[in-house]
């Protein structure tokens, strides 16, 4: 939470469905495509919560990309709850997961 809303457009305030996943989806393409071969893309996301069940938005990124060429280099969990908890510019209704998963991927150099 930025303490402000999102600008106009901002795929980060679509709602986990099926259009965060198409404006996603598309996003990551065209990343993957201007990514120069050997590039690197770092990938911060936690789960979002829907109707009050977790659902596994992270694994769905981590699938997309790999599923364009992409591969994970490294996971690293970081605990946000917390956090989350002290910063008085967290809204209280806004429900916050454990924890955020940052993801390293590398584009491959065709050939190796």
């Amino acid at each position: 939470y930025l303490g402000r809303d999102p600008r106009s457009g901002n795929a980060g305030a679509l709602a986990w469905g099926d259009d965060y996943r198409a404006a996603h989806a598309q996003i990551w393409a065209e990343s993957v495509r201007v990514l120069a071969p050997g590039g690197l893309c770092i990938l911060s996301v936690a789960d979002h919560f829907k109707h009050n069940k977790k659902q596994d938005v992270p694994k769905w990124h981590v699938v997309t990309l790999d599923e364009m060429g992409m591969e994970v280099l490294r996971t690293v969990r970081m605990n946000i709850r917390e956090a989350a908890a002290n910063d008085s510019k967290t809204p209280q209704w806004l429900q916050v997961d454990e924890c955020e998963w940052v993801f390293v991927l590398r584009k491959p150099t065709p050939g190796k």
